[in-house]
């Protein structure tokens, strides 16, 4: 059964998936961005939205997804990912640290090549990383990552980032990889320290 997060972010990225089909001045793009798609901001001027007040973007990347194949696999994950975080702990916690990895994976691929990205994959990899560094330093956390699934996220991770799967936000990825494992790993050694 899948977790009630999971599932509800998983309704909302369809919904938003669908509803882009019929949005043909890329409103909802727009809206959703971390950042007004073309506006060719200098530097210094940059996430004019977010220093309004708009914090929102600075998660709202996420929801957003390109292709049937990006949605798919994103969702898959996310079902796996976030429904074993919020049966072992709650939904509020995979809440706390998707809204975490979110921002940071979002603000740094932004950073990198300006705002047009978007998917769960950075949240995807950070949630991947934190499982992974709770089971390897917290047993009793419960949480166990065949090698198989490592194997094939870290091929994955190098796949994209050699370009092989075309324009990849992989800046994201690699950002919400340290930020979930960074938090699984800091998280595990408080915890066994208890």
């Amino acid at each position: 059964m899948t977790g009630l997060l999971s599932g509800a972010l998983m309704a909302a990225c369809v919904t938003i998936f669908i509803l882009r089909f019929f949005d043909r001045g890329d409103s909802i793009f727009q809206a959703l961005s971390i950042e007004r798609y073309g506006d060719g901001l200098p530097p210094a001027e940059r996430l004019p939205e977010i220093l309004r007040g708009e914090i929102w973007r600075l998660f709202t990347p996420m929801l957003l997804h390109f292709g049937l194949l990006h949605l798919f696999f994103n969702m898959r994950w996310l079902k796996d990912l976030g429904t074993a975080i919020e049966k072992r702990y709650s939904s509020l916690t995979l809440a706390m640290l998707i809204l975490a990895i979110a921002s940071t994976s979002n603000l740094a691929q932004y950073l990198v090549g300006g705002p047009a990205f978007g998917g769960m994959s950075g949240v995807i990899y950070g949630l991947f990383g934190y499982i992974w560094m709770q089971g390897k330093y917290n047993p009793s956390s419960g949480f166990h990552l065949d090698r198989q699934v490592v194997i094939m996220m870290i091929a994955w991770f190098f796949l994209c980032l050699f370009g092989l799967l075309g324009p990849i936000a992989n800046t994201a990825h690699g950002v919400g990889l340290l930020s979930g494992m960074t938090i699984g790993y800091v998280s595990a050694l408080i915890s066994t320290r208890l």
